[in-house]
């Protein structure tokens, strides 16, 4: 249990280096702040509180081919791809991507807030090459709709 006033708030930095490759090599975790959760099971509300203001973190495996997908359905809408980013360790080469997407509702369907994915993962050869291992990616979901006020 975190210290009352606690915030988990990792860069894309640290969510790479200190825990996705950590997961995947099996090491142990600094904090236990991110869980093992198929995201794509239902739609993030029902997930996670669409009325909290924090952003919610999940590990979840996907297969190293699917990593670069550019859509998703799920439940009352589809993740739809926005931007993926290189992610650096200060001046090194590059450690993982960001990628990050939109859930956008199809159908008649009630929304409970406007929802956002990044999802973080290791360059495609740190998984050793075979497009139908299963893989760990972390994925930081957040609530739009809810003000996050990063001074806090």
């Amino acid at each position: 249990m975190p210290p009352v006033g606690y915030r988990f708030r990792p860069t894309p930095e640290e969510l790479i280096h200190h825990y996705l490759q950590k997961k995947v090599n099996g090491e142990a975790l600094p904090f236990e702040a991110v869980n093992d959760l198929d995201p794509f099971q239902s739609d993030p509300w029902k997930l996670f509180d669409e009325k909290s203001n924090e952003y919610f973190y999940v590990f979840t495996k996907m297969k190293v081919k699917d990593i670069a997908w550019k859509e998703k359905t799920v439940g009352s809408g589809t993740w739809v791809f926005l931007d993926c980013k290189e992610i650096r360790k200060d001046m090194d080469p590059i450690i993982g991507y960001d990628r990050e997407f939109k859930l956008v509702l199809t159908g008649d369907g009630e929304a409970y807030g406007n929802w956002v994915m990044h999802q973080f993962s290791l360059l495609d050869d740190a998984y050793g090459g075979d497009e139908e291992a299963e893989v760990y990616v972390v994925c930081q979901f957040r609530n739009l709709d809810m003000d996050i006020d990063d001074d806090q």
